[in-house]
């Protein structure tokens, strides 16, 4: 996109407020994860967690760093540029994930396995660290290994929007001008 897609604004308001205004009827407390030295003005309510890892180590690495951080036995993950994410979302994933007795789960919908919207339990925080620290990267294998669950919802089938190109930015516009 060439700049920080959570301060994209739609609407007069940006992607991560959207995402943080959506997240906040659902869990809490909030964390944001951030790149090293970026400032996102947060609410004081809001805690913003910076990657510990060198360098850009991807959405793994603010997991890593988020899971350290919590105070409670879930975090509940969504990307700052996702959006329409369903009211019911982590009620859904954490469902699902008690009753398949796995310690993530994750949306899935017609565009595929969303595996930046998840629903992740503490206990995974030490094969994560091993994982990263191997080198691995992949968000997918990492959760494959782990025994994670796909959840799908005919519902959701328009979920899960994710903006990274100006050409699904105006997309998006377009559709929602319609609705």
């Amino acid at each position: 996109m060439g700049r920080n897609k959570a301060l994209i604004s739609i609407d007069g308001q940006t992607l991560l407020q959207r995402n943080i205004d959506c997240l906040a009827k659902q869990c809490g407390p909030l964390l944001v994860s951030c790149p090293p030295g970026v400032d996102y003005a947060l609410n004081p309510a809001i805690r913003a967690v910076e990657d510990q890892r060198p360098g850009y180590s991807g959405p793994l690495a603010g997991i890593e760093s988020a899971l350290k951080q919590i105070e409670t036995d879930f975090l509940l993950v969504t990307p700052c540029d996702g959006l329409n994410i369903p009211e019911d979302f982590a009620s859904e994933l954490l469902s699902e994930l008690k009753s398949r007795q796995t310690r993530i789960s994750y949306a899935g919908n017609q565009h595929g396995d969303q595996y930046l919207c998840a629903l992740i339990h503490r206990e995974v925080l030490s094969p994560l660290t091993h994982y990263l620290d191997s080198g691995e990267r992949r968000v997918g294998a990492f959760f494959r290994q782990q025994g994670a669950q796909r959840v799908n919802r005919a519902e959701w089938e328009d979920c899960f929007t994710n903006i990274n190109t100006p050409q699904q930015l105006s997309e998006f516009l377009k559709q929602n001008d319609k609705s």
